[in-house]
């Protein structure tokens, strides 16, 4: 192998230069090119038609150049990545190259290419807008905000992939606080610049602990029994403390989203109260099947109900218990915030509450999958089951 250069990039890699640069063309060229077209169309319709469509096509055209930029900024983060080229992980992996050292494709950022990128579709989007005045305002700054955006989407989910869950929590407790304390128009400016700064320092410390391990879901070529022993269930519980980091999150931005939302004032304005309660019940809801959905052949079939009658066992109370830890899901995201509404508190303090104490219930009680997979069923029938009693006669007959 080559050590002074990288290898080329594998062809598996979402981030090829001939895709890119294909996206790019058609987001950008199409919408520009086919909007003097539609709107001589329209002229010949009807003047006020037109000018509605020329507000149409302009709107059009700022999204496409945004959306450019958001592409842009994310394939440039892919491109430098290790995690999403095999050949240049590889590369790295059995290189002279060290953590610490310069790395080949450079550093994992955007650079003096993406922001004169940046400077030249935000003149073209303020540009497309000057028959308009009343849209060419923060458009400047809009391409710019969606590449960083982009750029701090796939940083961030390249952290996580990793295993660096910090970063993703960094990002969030940062995008919440920034929304709070800044008016709206500028959270939506600077939300992505926060964002964007927190997955490059990830990035960088994601690079100083490689090579990485493989992640728990990495595909393993093994046969039984191995592939039973070795490969534990996979389950959505967490540890105590990230619960709790998880469920405050979701708290503070629930309670960020109510609380910045824009109020009518008008007294006959319906009063939001009963939406905001709905919408935290069926964030409940859903959470409480998330909850037993992960538990997956764990329930059944040995417990499902047709089995509880041929054994005479309607109850087991150590399997059961899951069933209590999604009522309580859903207790705690409909009767507690509905409750502490009654009190009078105020509705954006209970939706909070009770959407933070669903999430905590949902990650950090009740049984874990691995519990319920190999001690639950054994409630039901002392004896080994057949298919393991055959398994354990195959492996006697081996030894």
């Amino acid at each position: 192998m080559n050590l002074t250069q990288p290898t080329n990039r594998s062809s598996a890699s979402p981030f090829s230069k001939k895709f890119a640069v294909a996206v790019l063309t058609a987001i950008v060229i199409l919408p520009i090119g086919t909007s003097a077209g539609i709107y001589l169309w329209a002229r010949t319709i009807d003047s006020l038609f037109a000018e509605a469509v020329l507000v149409l096509l302009l709107v059009a055209t700022v999204v496409s150049l945004g959306l450019a930029a958001f592409v842009w900024g994310a394939w440039t983060i892919g491109l430098r990545h290790p995690l999403y080229d095999s050949g240049y992980r590889d590369w790295l992996a059995n290189s002279p190259w060290r953590p610490g050292a310069p790395l080949v494709r450079g550093p994992i950022r955007l650079g003096l290419r993406n922001a004169v990128g940046a400077v030249v579709l935000g003149v073209l989007a303020w540009l497309a807008t000057l028959p308009n005045e009343n849209l060419s305002g923060w458009l400047l700054l809009a391409p710019a905000t969606a590449m960083l955006a982009g750029a701090a989407l796939i940083g961030v989910m390249a952290n996580t992939k990793i295993g660096a869950y910090q970063n993703l929590y960094s990002a969030v407790i940062a995008m919440l606080l920034t929304a709070a304390l800044l008016p709206p128009a500028w959270s939506i400016v600077v939300v992505p610049v926060v964002v964007y700064a927190t997955s490059v320092y990830g990035n960088h410390r994601a690079i100083q602990t490689f090579p990485w391990p493989d992640p728990p879901d990495a595909p393993r070529d093994l046969g039984w029994p191995f592939s039973a022993l070795l490969n534990e269930p996979k389950d959505i519980r967490t540890t105590f403390a990230e619960a709790s980091l998880r469920a405050t999150l979701v708290s503070a931005a629930v309670a960020t989203l109510l609380w910045r939302a824009p109020t009518d004032v008008s007294p006959d304005a319906e009063d939001p109260t009963n939406s905001v309660l709905m919408l935290v019940g069926i964030g409940g809801f859903f959470l409480a099947v998330l909850r037993l959905g992960a538990y997956g052949p764990a329930i059944c079939p040995r417990l499902c109900w047709g089995h509880r009658i041929g054994a005479g066992q309607w109850f087991v109370p150590k399997h059961d218990v899951v069933f209590l830890v999604a009522g309580a899901i859903l207790l705690a995201g409909s009767l507690l915030p509905l409750g502490l509404t009654i009190l009078g508190t105020p509705p954006w303090v209970a939706a909070s509450l009770g959407a933070g104490l669903a999430v905590f219930i949902t990650f950090g009680l009740g049984p874990s999958v691995a519990d319920l997979h190999y001690t639950g069923p054994h409630a039901m029938k002392a004896s080994i089951p057949a298919v393991d009693r055959q398994k354990r006669r195959m492996v006697q007959a081996h030894c």
